[in-house]
């Protein structure tokens, strides 16, 4: 699952890396901060989207991929799927950091969790009775280190190189897309499960169905604030111009 978020990350890295060092070099910073903005928008959007929609059918994708002996997992099934949304967030950063010859910072700050690291997952994996008591929380409790470390440690990282450039730190796109995508993702998930029940349909039809609502909702709401994902109506409209001569010449 998390390789299929980097496909949007990968596709994009290396091409804004050598527009930010271009925009850089002829000291174009509004240049720089909307590459960066639109990239970090657009790929934070493709990989909450996928997060939205998988994370509350972890139960389900537990019990069909692996029985419902292993149910138990299902939390941190969930909990693990989110983590592909900030780890796209830290490459395009470091992409930016990379671009601006700010790699020093960047090293420190990885360094600086490396180190937070160990400490943590000995207090989350520990159990109650030790010498050093801890929580005990196994998986559940390691998934949950992995993802909250990293939405830190990547909003830092923004929040360091936003204030290098004297821009303003954005959070609030954050909140709305994450917060947007889980929200419709449950709601597509409940009416789903709720249309299983009153009709005889199999999970995957009900799937199916949820993942059509979804697609729905999550289009509304990218044509209604392109500016979120990265994109705007002119996006739109070129690639609806594409798709058109795309199947004139294959007609």
């Amino acid at each position: 699952f998390a390789l299929v978020c980097s496909l949007f990350t990968i596709a994009i890295h290396k091409i804004l890396w050598k527009e930010i060092a271009e925009a850089r070099e002829k000291q174009d910073l509004e240049r720089v901060r909307l590459l960066y903005k639109r990239a970090t928008n657009f790929l934070l959007t493709a990989s909450a989207g996928l997060s939205g929609f998988f994370v509350p059918w972890s139960q389900e994708i537990i019990e069909v991929l692996l029985g419902v002996s292993f149910l138990g997992a299902a939390s941190a099934l969930a909990i693990m799927l989110i983590m592909p949304i900030h780890q796209s967030m830290t490459q395009i950063t470091g992409a930016l950091y990379l671009a601006s010859h700010k790699t020093k910072e960047q090293t420190i700050i990885k360094i600086i969790f490396m180190v937070i690291h160990i400490p943590v997952t000995y207090f989350v994996l520990a159990s109650g009775d030790e010498w050093i008591p801890g929580f005990g929380l196994g998986s559940f409790g390691m998934a949950l280190k992995i993802v909250i470390l990293q939405i830190i440690s990547v909003n830092i990282m923004v929040w360091w190189i936003s204030r290098d450039y004297g821009w303003k730190y954005d959070w609030s796109s954050q909140v709305i897309i994450i917060s947007m995508m889980f929200f419709s993702g449950w709601v597509c998930h409940e009416i789903a499960i709720a249309l299983g029940k009153a009709l005889p349909m199999d999970m995957f039809l009900q799937f199916g169905i949820a993942l059509l609502v979804y697609l729905s909702m999550v289009g509304c709401f990218v044509w209604r604030y392109p500016q979120l994902a990265g994109m705007t109506h002119e996006d739109f409209r070129g690639f609806s111009e594409q798709l058109k001569q795309a199947l004139k010449i294959k007609t």
